[in-house]
């Protein structure tokens, strides 16, 4: 069984971004217990260094553009107490429209010469945030 998906959320016929997921409003990006993320070395993301670790996954989706956010708290339920104090990095992201439906939440990532691209997907959107490994 692939555990990486083992709580990810279903689409099951709902409008998923600006309905299920508010625009504007910070989402732990998954179900229940928030994303978290492990860098084993040095990362760099929008110009920011972060060093290996493990962070929360949050986001703010909007219509045209996501903010994606690396958080320091970790094993928290939910974004009922996110902390936006505790963020390392907020970054805007465009949004991209998919041809076809991702039925079931999808994070994964693309390489790239310098690192890889975090790719988050579902319904009929994904957002990719560049990650360079140092």
């Amino acid at each position: 069984m692939n555990q990486s998906r083992l709580f990810s959320p279903f689409k099951k016929g709902r409008e998923i971004f600006g309905v299920l997921e508010q625009f504007g409003k910070v989402w732990r990006v998954g179900a229940n217990e928030s994303t978290e993320i492990k860098f084993y070395k040095t990362v760099v993301i929008a110009g920011k260094k972060i060093k290996a670790g493990s962070y929360s996954l949050f986001a703010i989706p909007n219509k045209d553009n996501w903010t994606l956010i690396i958080n320091k708290q970790t094993d928290k339920w939910g974004a009922f107490t996110y902390n936006q104090e505790k963020d390392l990095v907020r970054v805007d992201v465009p949004v991209k429209t998919l041809t076809s439906t991702v039925e079931s939440l999808c994070i994964t990532f693309k390489s790239q010469e310098k690192g890889a691209n975090l790719i988050i997907a579902w319904d009929k959107t994904f957002v990719e945030l560049p990650i360079e490994i140092k």
